[in-house]
């Protein structure tokens, strides 16, 4: 028998889920939170805190890529690459080497204005990575926006419970992956914090385990890296969770070598 609100203060799920803690002090945490659903929801608590931190620190725009675009467009002389109609056409000197002036002459035209073209070329180049550069980094921030977003909506849901789920050490160690079952509407959501990338033509499938040994497939998605947020169906007689990976052509009954991750409800 453990006092609940000692082991919280005591720090010990922070460094949990952090990966700081040895493999016997790590099952010891996931066997206390199996006996103790205050622990299991403050764990829960505790992972949802730091995805919020990790996500508010997200990499933002770098500040000087404005001011380089800018820089690039003013530092360009745009009326070096007017037309060369208007240069004056020189006076032919009425001798034997006209020809010859006249070749080295347009050669020089020739070449300047080559040499200002090619100049040009690769100021847009450079502008146009820019912008790729910066709709890269706007992407990257409304994705942490919207995942930001859907984090609040979900875990304010009334009447709601959430599971973090254990990873299974045969296939992954680190997965981090949470339920929050809304029990109004019998929706889950999967709070996917960490798990390996889904293999190339695999997809993850979650399945609800009824009492008398149902197995029913809830719906799969495709992990690429980033935590996401994930929307199934759920069941209200279920004890039991797995995660597992699966063909994307889809299958039966769950691949028990495939399971990552399994919940227990209380």
């Amino acid at each position: 028998m453990i006092n609940v609100k000692e082991y919280i203060e005591s720090g010990t799920l922070e460094d949990y889920l952090s990966g700081t803690l040895s493999e016997t002090e790590r099952q010891e945490v996931e066997t206390i939170a199996d006996e103790y659903p205050e622990i299991a929801q403050e764990l829960a608590s505790i992972s949802m805190s730091l995805s919020v931190m990790a996500d508010i620190g997200a990499e933002q725009p770098a500040s000087y890529m404005e001011e380089r675009i800018w820089n690039d467009i003013l530092a360009t002389n745009f009326d070096e690459f007017e037309s060369t109609e208007d240069i004056i056409t020189p006076v032919i000197p009425k001798t034997s080497k006209l020809p010859y002036i006249l070749t080295i002459g347009m050669a020089i035209v020739a070449f300047v204005t080559i040499y200002y073209m090619i100049i040009a070329n690769n100021k847009i180049e450079q502008i146009e990575q820019a912008n790729i550069e910066l709709k890269s980094e706007y992407d990257i921030l409304k994705y942490d926006f919207d995942s930001l977003s859907t984090l609040s909506s979900i875990y304010d849901i009334e009447n709601t419970k959430y599971y973090v789920m254990k990873p299974n050490r045969r296939n992954t160690i680190n997965s981090i992956v949470i339920i929050v079952w809304d029990k109004s509407n019998n929706k889950i959501y999967l709070d996917v914090k960490s798990l390996p990338n889904s293999d190339t033509g695999k997809k993850y499938n979650l399945w609800g385990i009824t009492q008398i040994g149902r197995q029913i497939n809830l719906g799969s998605f495709v992990h690429k890296g980033k935590s996401q947020i994930v929307e199934l169906d759920g069941i209200k007689d279920a004890v039991r969770y797995i995660l597992t990976q699966e063909k994307e052509s889809g299958v039966s009954y769950p691949t028990m070598s495939k399971v990552y991750t399994t919940a227990d409800l209380y």
